[in-house]
């Protein structure tokens, strides 16, 4: 009967120390970034945008300007924005941007383990009203380990055109730093017009 007691009493505070609400995290799948990333492409491919590409790195500046964008093109541009969001775990917090009417969606991930490696998301989603009007996603991006460091700042900025909430442009920035080597710091900025 002792056993029974120990067994029921273990269980019991296994059970409630599962219930715990303080961590309680959910993750990013509900907002899928491939399928707007995906809808983003089409919409460009089919409006004939053009583009004009600014980049930045160590101080050089080239421009480079498309009058009519290469849907594959655009899509490998994109890809770190798929990257950035992996299936990982995020802590989830709701705001008001102070700025303006938007409501901010954050999400948080934060990993690390011990000293060799850390890694750090910040995801922030602005829209107005429901998640479907998206005005802006910001990611902050950071990671490093006894061999390098790295910080990314992703800015993707939406408009509605023809009643279509359409990627207007987006940009990169950021810096590495290689333990033994130079820091390399670049800015990639992709302006999208309608035609």
């Amino acid at each position: 009967m002792t056993l029974i007691r120990v067994l029921f009493t273990v269980a019991c505070m296994l059970l409630l120390s599962s219930c715990d609400d303080r961590n309680k995290t959910t993750t990013l799948s509900y907002y899928n970034i491939d399928s707007l990333l995906d809808k983003q492409i089409n919409l460009l491919s089919e409006s004939r945008a053009a583009v004009i590409k600014s980049i930045l790195l160590n101080g050089k500046r080239d421009t480079i300007v498309s009058t009519r964008i290469d849907s594959t093109t655009v899509a490998n541009d994109f890809e770190i924005f798929r990257k950035i969001f992996s299936k990982e775990t995020f802590k989830i917090q709701n705001a008001s941007d102070l700025k303006s009417n938007l409501t901010v969606r954050t999400y948080l991930s934060e990993i690390d383990s011990s000293k060799e490696e850390r890694r750090h998301k910040r995801v922030q989603i602005f829209f107005y009203n429901t998640p479907d009007n998206l005005r802006k996603i910001e990611i902050s991006y950071s990671e490093g380990n006894l061999m390098f460091n790295s910080s990314k700042r992703l800015t993707m900025e939406f408009e509605d055109i023809y009643n279509k909430v359409t990627v207007i442009n987006y940009s990169i920035s950021g810096k590495q730093k290689m333990t033994l080597g130079d820091s390399v710091n670049f800015y990639i900025r992709s302006d999208f017009k309608i035609i």
